[in-house]
């Protein structure tokens, strides 16, 4: 019997993060951005490393976020190389309170602060990342494959840009939409992430895009996965306080069988009678014939189809 040898990919883990999106920088007169990491910082690259193999604190970014208003962003590995982020609260610890000197780099890289009994700390799980919404922050920390190097990739955004598009996968970085998706008008399954969308123009010539922001339902909870909603949300019409996000209800009949629910777009909005599950990737009539009016006009424009 003949052996055979393949060679098999693994990507390269870099121990770290890559803060993808957070709150920008305000840039008026007299703004801060100071970093304290184990390497210098690559706007560009935005990755806060820590040697392979180590725990604690990756990196710390002390930023203005308003005229009068600097934030700390801290990132970093607990003993059980759970991913901790704090966002706000104070970068003062025990070890910089009792050090002669607070200022230096080993006492404010000390990992004293992954305490989630303090302010703005909020510990991940090494396995599944974090999916925070307190309603004030909304912070999604997932595993992700980056240039052919798997990391730990943050997204930080206010609560209202905070959607996490779960069914979708960029189709320009592979990766996750979090914020704004950008449907394509004539190619159905294609999308775009706010960053990618900025290429469109050459990534994806000729073609139009929908832009899609879920709106969220402040204060509002799915009774299924405990996550905000974004997006439809849908109302049991059965129970006094029973509701399901867009993904969970898909499964509804599964989940709470039996009951009815009613359709909700957005806050305050009427409720709308729903008698089936609505899938989030299905083409309408309405889109259909729209893709099909855009593509007729396209092939009518185009001049190399003209000369045939």
């Amino acid at each position: 019997m003949k052996s055979e040898y393949r060679k098999v990919y693994a990507p390269e883990r870099m121990y770290g993060f890559w803060l993808r999106q957070f709150p920008p920088v305000w840039k008026g007169p007299h703004s801060q951005f100071e970093v304290t990491a184990y390497h210098p910082w690559d706007e560009k690259e935005r990755k806060l490393c820590i040697p392979p193999g180590k725990r604690g604190t990756a990196g710390i970014i002390r930023y203005s976020m308003r005229q009068d208003h600097v934030v700390n962003l801290r990132v970093g590995f607990d003993a059980m190389l759970n991913p901790v982020v704090q966002f706000g609260g104070s970068l003062m610890t025990d070890a910089r309170f009792k050090a002669r000197d607070p200022n230096a780099f080993e006492v404010q890289m000390a990992d004293d602060w992954m305490d989630e009994r303090r302010e703005r700390v909020f510990i991940g799980d090494r396995n599944h990342g974090l999916n925070l919404n307190d309603g004030t922050i909304r912070i999604l920390i997932l595993e992700e494959v980056v240039k052919r190097q798997r990391m730990w990739v943050v997204y930080i955004a206010k609560p209202e840009n905070g959607a996490w598009h779960k069914d979708c996968v960029c189709n320009g970085c592979l990766l996750t939409v979090f914020g704004t998706r950008y449907r394509c008008r004539l190619c159905p399954g294609f999308d775009y992430c706010s960053d990618c969308f900025q290429n469109a123009k050459r990534t994806h010539p000729g073609h139009k895009f929908d832009e899609d922001k879920p709106v969220w339902h402040a204060g509002v909870y799915c009774d299924w996965c405990r996550e905000g909603i974004y997006g439809p949300r849908y109302k049991c019409k059965d129970c006094a306080d029973f509701d399901l996000c867009c993904y969970c209800m898909k499964e509804s009949k599964n989940i709470h069988p039996g009951h009815r629910f009613s359709e909700i777009d957005r806050p305050g909005g009427q409720p709308r009678e729903t008698m089936s599950i609505r899938e989030q990737n299905t083409v309408s009539i309405s889109q259909l014939q729209r893709i099909t009016n855009d593509v007729g006009a396209s092939r009518r424009s185009d001049p190399r189809r003209a000369s045939q």
